[in-house]
């Protein structure tokens, strides 16, 4: 293929992973460093890549730098440090916050093992080192850590497992495919979709698989899915992901290392070879550009093809910057500075329920034990449902509240356009002859009621 239309192709990745928020000399900078990267790396200027042996002690360095900064949460704010799907774990499974918060731990741990073997295999121990060190220090992989998604979690590490076992051992790689859509479908269409052209049978084997287990979840979900597609603002939470938007995850120090993953997609379309992984990569970013089913969520996927595709292409100019000792400096900088940041990061990322929304919530066991309690914002329903002994249900859900039952609506302190939502939950409540009325003894509280005007409140 033209060398010109491989750096058009490149262009246009690196366009695509600018964040249209961020400011001109933000991007101006970003895409200076690109072109500088794609000359020297793809250009025939005469440098030498220096040769070096891998040493197994640099594995303490990201392995440091991750173990810190999955941990720094926990001593900063407590016994509740991470995403709020915890608390229904906590709930459903009986098991105790120290086992839930370690298995976790263990989960993310065995993610980075996996895209350190898959690296290994594919590119080498050098390309897998580097992988390992971006994993480490990702602001993406620590939120997508940080929003404790235990079950995505398990689907990236059945994904990879999936990717290893691809060319060697096809029968493994459909085992591992089917567990990732039984144990999270949303992870299972990118890796389907990539797997199709490479295993067909076997991957048609695998959706059969899963949709013996999880068919009737999947029927539910494309029922909601309509409503979505519609706009009914009380799905956008749920269908679009609930994890940060592609232009957001871009400002984060994916705008690092997104260039020396463009360059390792122009190289595989140059050779006219495309590998899994490089599908992968391209189909993670359609489907969060075209605003797919959980759209934000694939975001982690992306990064994850792109944390595995840059160690290589990392490890070329790392190299090539080693040869000077004014380059040695700049890459132990670098990494200083950007460790730094992780660090930081992680200390002061604040959990998506504080302290005080935890007392407020645990406080609603003095209401009537028949008492309903409504999530007024979604971001609070698992929480609300872990916590409370009360039955939780959606906004969405409340044209079928009887009149019988006495219920309240809770919206915590981080609500956004509070008086919006309050607004919507009255027009719909209105529709049965309702209104709501803020508590006296909890402001985060409203009580719903067919009482036109007066009453008491609680």
């Amino acid at each position: 293929m033209k060398k010109e239309l491989v750096f058009l192709a490149y262009l246009l990745l690196i366009v695509l992973a600018t964040p249209f928020s961020a400011s001109w000399p933000v991007k101006i900078v970003f895409w200076g460093f690109s072109l500088f990267l794609y000359w020297i790396l793809t250009a025939d200027l005469g440098f030498r890549i220096y040769d070096l042996r891998f040493n197994r002690w640099w594995l303490l360095l990201p392995l440091a730098i991750l173990i810190t900064s999955r941990l720094l949460p926990f001593f900063h704010w407590g016994d509740f440090p991470l995403g709020a799907d915890a608390a229904i774990y906590l709930k459903d499974y009986f098991l105790p916050p120290l086992i839930i918060y370690s298995l976790y731990l263990v989960s993310n741990f065995l993610l980075a093992a996996a895209v350190y073997f898959l690296v290994k295999k594919n590119y080498g121990r050098e390309a897998a080192f580097f992988s390992l060190l971006i994993f480490s220090l990702s602001l993406s992989q620590f939120l997508f850590y940080w929003a404790f998604l235990p079950k995505m979690m398990l689907g990236a590490i059945f994904t990879l497992i999936a990717f290893y076992f691809l060319k060697d051992k096809p029968w493994l790689a459909a085992g591992a495919i089917a567990l990732t859509g039984i144990v999270h479908p949303p992870a299972f269409l990118p890796l389907f979709i990539t797997t199709v052209f490479f295993l067909p049978l076997k991957a048609l084997l695998a959706l059969i698989l899963v949709l013996l287990a999880r068919g009737q979840e999947l029927l539910s979900a494309l029922y909601y899915s309509e409503q979505y597609l519609r706009g009914a603002p009380e799905t956008a939470f749920l269908f679009s992901g609930q994890f940060v938007d592609f232009d957001f995850y871009a400002g984060l120090l994916g705008l690092l290392y997104i260039p020396f993953a463009a360059i390792a997609v122009t190289r595989m379309i140059q050779s006219k070879k495309i590998t899994p992984l490089v599908l992968y990569f391209l189909i993670c970013l359609i489907l969060i550009f075209t605003n797919f089913l959980f759209h934000n969520r694939f975001i982690i996927l992306f990064d994850l093809a792109a944390i595995i595709l840059a160690g290589p292409i990392l490890k070329d100019f790392v190299l090539w910057l080693w040869q000077s000792r004014l380059g040695k400096l700049a890459v132990v900088i670098v990494i200083v500075i950007v460790t730094a940041n992780a660090f930081y990061q992680s200390w002061l990322t604040e959990p998506l329920i504080n302290s005080q929304e935890l007392t407020e919530i645990k406080s609603l066991a003095k209401l009537d034990p028949e008492a309903m309690i409504v999530a007024g914002d979604n971001l609070y329903y698992s929480v609300l449902y872990g916590f409370s002994s009360h039955k939780v249900i959606t906004s969405g859900e409340l044209n079928g509240l009887s009149a019988k039952i006495p219920a309240y609506i809770y919206l915590g302190r981080r609500t956004k356009d509070k008086e919006k939502v309050i607004h919507r939950l009255e027009l719909l409540l209105s529709q049965n002859n309702k209104i709501i009325k803020v508590s006296e003894k909890n402001e985060a509280l409203y009580r719903i009621t067919t009482e036109p005007t007066g009453g008491t409140s609680d």
